[in-house]
């Protein structure tokens, strides 16, 4: 065994704007040190596939997890130059292996040293199609290639004479075809142990942190939605203010779409300024009111100091909602001001990591900075950053704030997290991300199923919240207990199954499916392996406040999700890449 500690910065002491050691370039001598060592094994507590030797398939396989399909003497490209050039291939690489097929996920396990080479959860499989006729005479061109959520692509290479290919393209093809419902009822979580006992959602408690609910905090708990009689995207305990009534609250959800009223999200100790969100009011072209909408919004002001509603939307499209029956607060009828912070829609954010996950594939192709601009992700990122800095600001000054788009689940949910990971350093800890993720997410209504699918209605709306998260963890690296590992096993969470967490389209779909009795949760995954997501820099005194700088130069392509799988083949898991897992 080895031990090695190793420090890099990105400014020395005394040193000027351009001294230090750049992160990267400190990353990149860590690996480098790393590959020098005989590394072997690791922590079963800590990884979820063991490296040992012999093709032993049992050794790989999680609890509950089982082997449908088995295909000997396959050929997957690799990009690590150790490895052996398979005769014939003209001076690619090819590694030959074995390839599993269970009912979590594909596995190609490399004949040289037993290793999985790569695992990819099915359920993030996308398509599936055949290059190359039975009869070529050239090798590693009768191939399948496969295609997969999270820029993702693999090409695997069959023997032509023995239909494995055909075997595997069949299994592949039937499962693509299968019902969403069925592939639903087949996601791996189901077969799993749920811990027991295990709870990861408490509002009242949450409230009571914040001040929000204890003496002379002016919130209050109300079992309004009690069975969701309110609101079926909404959590059964709400918080709003003491002197509005249920009823007020009951006649102020057939103002608002989907019944969505004002309720709190943070509220802020210091200035007692609170941040509330809900869905659009249902003004129309004709302009309607509602005075107990209009009461429930003024009694948001419970530090008597202005409320500023803030429409994430951009104005056109506000205006386009009233002739569905939408709109925005009229200032003059709710005596306060609105802001357009003019994000776009879902259907724009799809396209945006559409043309994002096309250049992830192909990194080499010309113009590829000028690509990357095209895609307007960064100047979205900032946007996004920008307008939770603003609501920040305005809660540091004391000013409340109504935050909406139209439903209130997609854009709203992005800047109400955003803006207590500014400014809450609870919001900062593990735990308190899980809370701050079951509040503002998953319980409030979030359409985790329909945004992960392939609808017309799918969006990266979470994926796009991680993204603005990986940028504060860079520009902040010790205000943060996690590292940029729990981003990505939570974006991977979105579709791989294996976890019950983001499944459901609403808290009334996770009551009656029963998904909390029946799956686990990625917390259950977390809170059993906290060494392996633990930034060992973290300093919970170093910042209060984040202020995000979302000048051009100061974002960047989050490049553990977007690159992983980048060159060669797709994807390559080595024993030397997985820093990141080791004790400290």
């Amino acid at each position: 065994k080895a031990t090695v500690s190793v420090l890099y910065w990105q400014k020395g002491e005394g040193e000027g704007e351009g001294g230090g050691l750049p992160f990267n370039s400190g990353t990149q001598m860590l690996r480098s040190i790393l590959s020098k060592l005989p590394l072997s094994g690791g922590d079963p507590q800590e990884m979820d596939v063991l490296s040992k030797g012999g093709d032993d398939t049992e050794k790989y396989l999680l609890p509950g997890e089982r082997v449908d399909l088995t295909v000997m003497e396959c050929y997957c490209p690799v990009r690590h130059p150790h490895l052996a050039v398979e005769e014939g291939s003209g001076g690619r690489e090819w590694a030959k292996g074995t390839l599993r097929i269970t009912s979590y996920r594909i596995i190609f396990i490399r004949e040289t040293e037993g290793d999985p080479m790569f695992e990819i959860p099915i359920m993030k499989l996308l398509s599936v199609s055949k290059v190359g006729a039975s009869h070529t005479d050239k090798p590693f061109t009768y191939l399948l290639h496969l295609t997969f959520r999270d820029c993702c692509f693999v090409k695997i290479a069959y023997n032509p004479q023995d239909g494995s290919r055909r075997k595997v393209h069949d299994y592949l093809t039937a499962f693509l075809d299968t019902p969403p419902e069925e592939l639903w009822k087949k996601m791996f979580c189901f077969a799993q142990k749920r811990v027991p006992n295990a709870v990861w959602f408490d509002p009242e408690r949450d409230f009571v942190r914040q001040g929000a609910t204890v003496k002379g905090g002016g919130w209050r708990i109300t079992n309004v939605n009690k069975n969701f009689a309110l609101c079926s995207s909404y959590p059964e305990v709400l918080c709003i203010p003491e002197e509005v009534t249920d009823d007020e609250i009951t006649e102020c959800a057939t103002f608002r779409m989907k019944a969505r009223v004002p309720v709190l999200s943070y509220y802020h100790k210091r200035t007692r300024a609170s941040m509330s969100r809900s869905s659009q009011p249902l003004t129309g072209l004709l302009g309607k009111r509602e005075g107990s909408d209009e009461k429930v919004v003024a009694s948001l002001s419970v530090n008597k100091n202005r409320v500023e509603i803030v429409d994430l939307r951009p104005r056109c499209n506000a205006e386009a909602q009233k002739l569905q029956g939408g709109g925005y607060e009229d200032e003059s009828a709710y005596s306060t001001s609105v802001t357009f912070a003019n994000i776009d829609n879902i259907h724009t954010m799809r396209d945006v990591y559409k043309k994002m996950e096309t250049l992830a594939v192909s990194p080499g192709v010309g113009r590829w900075l000028t690509m990357l601009d095209d895609t307007k992700l960064m100047s979205y990122l900032a946007l996004i950053l920008s307008t939770a800095s603003l609501c920040a600001t305005h809660l540091e000054n004391g000013v409340n704030i109504l935050l909406h788009c139209s439903d209130g689940w997609d854009r709203t949910a992005q800047v109400v997290t955003l803006t207590q990971l500014l400014l809450d350093p609870y919001a900062r800890t593990i735990q308190g991300l899980s809370h701050l993720i079951e509040r503002e997410w998953v319980h409030s209504g979030h359409k985790f199923k329909t945004r992960s699918g392939t609808s017309s209605e799918s969006s990266p709306i979470f994926l796009q919240f991680l993204d603005c998260t990986y940028q504060l963890l860079t520009q902040y690296p010790t205000a943060f207990e996690y590292t940029p590992d729990l981003l990505l096993l939570l974006a991977d969470s979105l579709s791989s199954g294996r976890f019950g967490t983001f499944i459901c389209d609403s808290p009334k779909e996770i009551r009656d499916t029963r998904v909390l009795e029946t799956s686990p949760s990625v917390w259950d995954h977390v809170k059993a392996h906290p060494g392996r997501y633990r930034n060992i820099w973290y300093d919970p005194k170093a910042h209060d406040t984040l202020v995000p700088d979302t000048r051009p130069h100061s974002l960047v392509v989050w490049r553990e999700y977007f690159f992983r799988y980048s060159g060669g083949n797709a994807v390559h898991v080595d024993k030397r890449a997985l820093v990141s897992n080791m004790k400290w």
